[in-house]
C-alpha cells in the first residue's frame, strides 16, 4: 500500500470511528423517558409465579407540570372479565419516577439490555377499573388495590396498549339486567323475534324471543342464551347485514 493510500485509509477510518463515537454519545444523552415515549411495554406472566395475568405499559409526554405521563393497564389471574389500571404523572431521567398525588404510591423505570423495561412498583394506586361486559359483574367486583412487585416487560406493536383480562361466558336468563341484554333484544330484533324496544332487562318478552329463536334454529327451547345460541345467534345477525 502507498503513503498515500495509506493516508487516505487513516482519514476515512478516523471520519468512521468518530461518527460512531458520536451516534453512541447522543445515544447515552438520551434519558430512558425519552427513548420509550410512545412505545407500549407489556408482560405475560404464569399463574402461580404472580397474581398478575398481564400488564401493559406506556409513557407519553405531558401538557401537565410533569414532563410525561404513564397509562397503566393490567388484569389478574382468577378475576375474569375485568381489567385495572391508573395515570402517573412522571419525571424524565434514567430512571423514571412516577407518582400518584395524595400518597397514590410510585412507580420506577428503567432501561435494560435488548430493549426491555424493568417496571418496579411501590405501593402504585391501582384507581381505575373496567369491567367487560358481562354477566358477571355482581359476582367477580374486585378492589385493584395497590400494585407491588418487580416486572420486565418488553416492546409490543399495540396502539391501545390496553391489558386483556380472561374473558369467561355467562349465560343470560330472566331476571338480569345488563347492557348484553340490550344487545340481544336488538339481534332478536333484527330478526323479527322481539317486537319491542330494546333494553337492559331480561323479562318475559325477551324470553319468548330467545325461545323463539332456538326453536327456529334447532336448540333446546330453554330461553337460556347459552353460548351456544349467543354464537348462532350473532353469526346469523352478521349474515343479514348488508345485501343489495
Amino acid at each position: 500500500m502507498t503513503i498515500r493510500r495509506m493516508m487516505q485509509f487513516s482519514v476515512i477510518a478516523s471520519v468512521s470511528l468518530f461518527t460512531v463515537l458520536a451516534a453512541s454519545a447522543a445515544f447515552s444523552q438520551q434519558g430512558t423517558a425519552e427513548a420509550i415515549s410512545g412505545t407500549c411495554f407489556a408482560g405475560e406472566f404464569e399463574r402461580g409465579d404472580s397474581k398478575i395475568r398481564n400488564m401493559m405499559v406506556r409513557l407519553d409526554p405531558s401538557d401537565s407540570d410533569s414532563p410525561y405521563l404513564m397509562t397503566l393497564s393490567l388484569s389478574y389471574w382468577d378475576v375474569p372479565n375485568e381489567r385495572f389500571g391508573t395515570l402517573a404523572s412522571c419525571s424524565d431521567g434514567e430512571e423514571v419516577h412516577c407518582s400518584i398525588e395524595c400518597d397514590g404510591g410510585n412507580a420506577f423505570l428503567t432501561l435494560v439490555d435488548g430493549g426491555g423495561l424493568n417496571f418496579r412498583s411501590a405501593r402504585l394506586r391501582l384507581e381505575d377499573n373496567e369491567l367487560i361486559d358481562s354477566a358477571l359483574a355482581n359476582v367477580f367486583d374486585a378492589d385493584g388495590g395497590e400494585l407491588r412487585g418487580e416486572f420486565r416487560l418488553a416492546p409490543v406493536e399495540d396502539e391501545a396498549c390496553i391489558a386483556e383480562p380472561e374473558v369467561i361466558f355467562a349465560e343470560l336468563e330472566i331476571g338480569d339486567m345488563l347492557p348484553r341484554v340490550t344487545a340481544l333484544e336488538a339481534s332478536l330484533n333484527r330478526l323479527g323475534l322481539f317486537l319491542a324496544y330494546p333494553d337492559p332487562v331480561f323479562d318475559e318478552k325477551t324470553r319468548a324471543a330467545v325461545i323463539a329463536f332456538q326453536t327456529q334454529y334447532g336448540f333446546a327451547p330453554t330461553g337460556v342464551v347459552d353460548q351456544a345460541t349467543d354464537r348462532a345467534l350473532n353469526t346469523i345477525v352478521r349474515s343479514t347485514i348488508g345485501g343489495c
